[in-house]
């Protein structure tokens, strides 16, 4: 009995304390999320908080950078602006001094071609001229070779006439006839002289004057006189 009391006094001891400890333990443990839940709720907030300040913080960043962005684009634009005025300046100043310029070159060419072309007209002229005088000249030369070979011609044929006709004829012809071929030459240098002046680019007729005056004795030595009786074979003739 005594045994069996002692038992049951220990299971009840038990008892209680199982159910003590059972009350301690729920106590602490619903302390323990009490204190959990607060943390959670602080850390949520704070989370909040910290999340909201980071949103600002990015909106803030944000704003910055735009203002930046455009500010930048507003210099630029303004330097684009003034760079693009003055290139457009500068390159209005060259094209103003290269139309100028060209302007001049144009002129000058233009002078330099009306320029060109006169002294062509002119040397076209003085060619003309030229040519015109030496056609003048040729014909001159050929017309009083001409009239030289047909002088020559008539004098010989008087020249054999004196011949035929004999001694006494001669004597009385001869002087006759010399003093005609010497008029016939001085007339014929001094007609060829003369044309041949004046055809040489427009030379002054005192120049032609000046040959003609020179020309006779230089014509008389050089042609063969009437008296010359050795050329037509009058030299077996008796004075």
């Amino acid at each position: 009995m005594a045994f069996q009391a002692s038992i049951d006094r220990q299971m009840e001891a038990s008892t209680l304390l199982q159910r003590d400890a059972e009350g301690g333990l729920a106590k602490e443990l619903n302390k323990a999320i009490q204190d959990l839940g607060t943390e959670m709720q602080a850390s949520s907030a704070k989370a909040e908080n910290q999340q909201g300040a980071l949103i600002r913080k990015q909106e803030d960043s944000e704003r910055t950078v735009t203002r930046k962005i455009e500010e930048l684009v507003v210099k630029i634009g303004d330097r684009s602006d003034r760079m693009a005025e003055h290139l457009r300046g500068s390159i209005q100043a060259d094209m103003t001094t290269m139309m100028s310029r060209t302007d001049i070159i144009i002129e000058n060419v233009r002078e330099s071609a009306h320029g060109n072309k006169e002294s062509v007209a002119d040397l076209r002229r003085i060619a003309m001229q030229v040519l015109e005088n030496v056609n003048g000249t040729q014909e001159v030369a050929r017309n009083n070779s001409s009239r030289l070979m047909e002088l020559r011609g008539a004098l010989d044929a008087s020249m054999d006439r004196i011949a035929s006709n004999g001694l006494a004829s001669d004597n009385l012809q001869a002087p006759l006839m010399q003093n005609q071929y010497q008029n016939q030459m001085d007339s014929a240098s001094q007609h060829s002289l003369l044309s041949m002046g004046q055809a040489n680019f427009g030379g002054s007729s005192q120049g032609a004057q000046g040959n003609y005056d020179r020309s006779p004795g230089y014509q008389r030595n050089s042609i063969a006189k009437p008296q010359d009786k050795s050329k037509y074979g009058l030299q077996n003739m008796g004075s």
